[in-house]
């Protein structure tokens, strides 16, 4: 509830209601980074698959109807925050929190961090067009939303006219902005962003400026080179800009999303237990990113090459990898326990339904500094290639993240469309 006060900027030292939107991880902390990117999944999962999601909770999470299917309720969470750290025309603010979030475990409502701006939490001025072009994406995909599915052109109208003004400030603005500090997100592309955002605000608008944009960025930001994740969205892109592209443009994105998919596909092939990704921070976002390339990709094309890549994609989430664990908390019977975050380990929950981070690689798990706590289980699966600790120290295989969890979603609504799995229901732990 002390959300925030503005370092930075014409708004500098004013205190501004910035409550609302997601703790980015096991911290506190809210970057406009993954915030916009975990909004415009939840939206991107309806878009594809609108039958799927039902209306069973109302807009605080309590049982109810509202006539909003759920997963529009918790992306219009995500929709409201970017609004409001876009309070006016040429100001945008990227991110609340800092780095003195991470000094001490607590409950977010007794917050006793030392922000210099304190008794509030600083908000940090500033617009680069990563966050400008996935913001935008997600305002202007939300327009088309609430004004053709929900009929609320009011709500629908709001997010356009910031849609269009956090595009603007993109554009004055070609460079990526990193969180504060800036090893948490490193971000250095942004010509991706730009593109989805420019495809959506077409879409929206129906104006050629945008598609012209999109084009022009699309062939900038080229290949993804195998990554799909929090700040790598180039299939994504792509895959929107396809449909309405000239004939020139659509052979240089299908070129684009197959150099992508062959990237991974390079790894699977070498790899016993169908890994296609490398073993990074963060692989098991990456690897769902791939699962949902091969199955955009077959939904274009037809191809069907990479159809048991993406296969072993999921498998490998759900267990099928050198330490048979499911990493997903709660999913089957053996999944992460001590899950690395503030609320699961001073609560004593576990927090159902949430993916982690994975395996990296011991060179890279070795870097960080990390001591673990307790007693290793995994130790004997654990190799120079690729480590995965459960335990609670161990912020770079065992923490969960939001845009991971959008993206996990995402994956789950295209298996649910699969008609093979309808009568096949996973043990889900009560």
């Amino acid at each position: 509830m002390q959300d925030a006060k503005i370092v930075g900027g014409p708004l500098d030292g004013k205190i501004m209601d910035l409550s609302g939107g997601w703790h980015d991880a096991g911290d506190y902390i809210k970057f406009m980074i993954t915030i916009t990117n975990t909004t415009y999944f939840l939206l991107f999962a309806y878009k594809e698959n609108p039958e799927l999601f039902s209306d069973n909770y109302l807009a605080d999470g309590m049982p109810g109807k509202n006539n909003i299917p759920d997963v529009l309720d918790e992306a219009k969470y995500g929709l409201d925050f970017i609004m409001k750290m876009h309070p006016e025309k040429n100001v945008l603010l990227y991110q609340v929190g800092g780095e003195e979030d991470h000094a001490t475990f607590r409950l977010p409502f007794n917050d006793i961090a030392n922000y210099k701006t304190k008794p509030y939490r600083p908000a940090y001025y500033g617009a680069g067009a990563n966050i400008c072009g996935r913001a935008a994406a997600s305002l202007a995909l939300a327009y088309t939303i609430w004004k053709e599915k929900l009929n609320n052109e009011n709500y629908a109208k709001k997010c356009l006219k910031h849609a269009k003004e956090i595009f603007r400030l993109g554009k004055k603005n070609m460079f990526a902005i990193d969180s504060n500090p800036d090893e948490y997100y490193n971000e250095n592309t942004f010509y991706d962003d730009m593109e989805l955002g420019a495809i959506e605000l077409y879409k929206a608008t129906k104006n050629d400026l945008y598609l012209k944009l999109a084009q022009t960025y699309a062939m900038k930001c080229g290949s993804g080179k195998g990554w799909l994740d929090w700040g790598t969205i180039n299939f994504i892109a792509h895959y929107e800009l396809y449909p309405y592209a000239s004939s020139f443009t659509k052979e240089l994105l299908k070129n684009y999303m197959k150099d992508d998919l062959e990237k991974n596909f390079s790894i699977y092939k070498n790899n016993p237990f169908g890994m296609s990704v490398e073993y990074v921070w963060g692989s098991m976002s990456v690897l769902t990113g791939t699962f949902i390339k091969g199955v955009l990709y077959k939904k274009l094309f037809g191809d069907k090459k990479y159809d048991e890549m993406t296969l072993s994609a999921r498998d490998y989430l759900l267990g099928k990898n050198p330490w048979g664990v499911c990493f997903i908390v709660g999913y089957g019977y053996n999944y992460p326990k001590n899950v690395h975050g503030q609320i699961p380990q001073l609560l004593k929950k576990e927090v159902f339904g949430t993916p982690i981070e994975g395996p990296l690689s011991q060179k890279e798990f070795s870097s960080l500094g990390i001591r673990l706590s307790g007693k290793d289980r995994y130790a004997k699966f654990n190799s120079p290639i690729a480590v995965y600790h459960d335990n609670k120290e161990d912020y770079s295989s065992n923490e969960m993240t939001i845009f991971q969890g959008a993206l996990t979603l995402t994956m789950f609504s295209f298996l649910s469309t699969d008609k093979k799995c309808k009568d096949k229901v996973p043990y889900i732990r009560k």
